[in-house]
């Protein structure tokens, strides 16, 4: 019973490490594309 709850504590923790991950890539891709044209920002 204990190597179940710690399979499923790892799956959890997998499954939002990799949400987080994801969450970052796409702030830092957005960011990126958004740095990318400051002119269009101060016109």
């Amino acid at each position: 019973m204990v190597t179940v709850l710690i399979a499923i504590l790892a799956f959890i923790i997998g499954v939002i490490g990799g949400a987080v991950l994801l969450a970052a890539i796409a702030i830092l891709a957005a960011h990126d594309s958004m740095s990318d044209t400051p002119k269009s920002k101060e016109e």
